[in-house]
């Protein structure tokens, strides 16, 4: 933020002097740090930060017809009387998982169960969840690629091959969905409708959960990080995140 707003300061002050850089965070300390940050710089006439949910905000008071939004790890939006807008980090975005029949290529929901013990184990249904929905509408409107067909071999034959011999699994590899990304960006095209949109994030991340876009599932311990296989853990005790990935879908401004 400070390195942005000074270079417009220094090397554009006509466009400074008509814009307002807003930080939308929902932690309340750390909109209370960026707040003293600003002042110590002498933006604070430039800079606003909101301290509220991302999702839960009303957005810029117009179309935001000219904004530039820029999502470099964290989500931001410059405007045209600048606005930036920061946000969750796009890796702690919650995804949901399915995994397709080998044979029909219907996707499954998977749901995790826990049992009188307080194990935890997936189970897998039809799906049925209005946001898995949603995602899957948008994603069958785009052509075939690596990113929005099923990770399987497209040929029914070979699948049918395939199914048919001894212990073969009758589901695909999990596919991690970003629904809470899909969230955002329609968040986005309902508050700043205007927008122009540019997203920066890790691609791929090492010792990741099975699957594609599988997440990172790590603890501490004796101060080495620990990665795990799986992500049925003790919740509250281990790190999630997500790789980005390439994109599926983009929502582009309406007129």
């Amino acid at each position: 933020m400070v390195d942005s707003v000074t270079y417009i300061k220094e090397r554009h002050p006509e466009i400074y002097r008509n814009m307002k850089y807003k930080i939308v965070e929902i932690s309340a300390s750390l909109a209370k740090s960026q707040r003293k940050r600003a002042k110590q710089e002498g933006l604070g006439d430039v800079v606003e930060v909101i301290n509220e949910d991302f999702f839960k905000w009303s957005g810029v008071q117009d179309s935001g017809e000219g904004s530039y939004v820029v999502a470099l790890e964290v989500f931001v939006s410059p405007g045209i009387v600048l606005s930036f807008v920061a946000s969750d980090n796009q890796d702690n975005l919650a995804h949901d998982m399915i995994r397709y029949d080998v044979k029909t290529l219907t996707p499954y929901q998977a749901v995790v169960a826990i049992d009188a013990h307080g194990d935890f184990s997936f189970l897998y249904e039809p799906c049925s969840d209005p946001l898995l929905r949603r995602y899957l509408a948008y994603q069958r409107l785009l052509p075939a690629s690596p990113s929005t067909t099923p990770p399987l071999i497209q040929s029914s034959f070979i699948r049918s091959l395939y199914a048919s011999l001894p212990f073969a699994p009758n589901l695909s590899k999990p596919d991690w969905i970003p629904t809470k990304a899909m969230l955002f960006l329609e968040k986005l095209r309902e508050t700043i409708p205007g927008h122009r949109l540019m997203i920066a994030d890790f691609s791929e991340l090492p010792d990741t959960v099975e699957g594609r876009n599988g997440p990172v599932v790590q603890t501490r311990i004796g101060g080495n990080m620990i990665p795990c296989e799986t992500i049925l853990v003790k919740q509250g005790y281990f790190d999630i995140f997500f790789p980005t990935g390439k994109p599926c879908f983009t929502f582009e401004p309406t007129s």
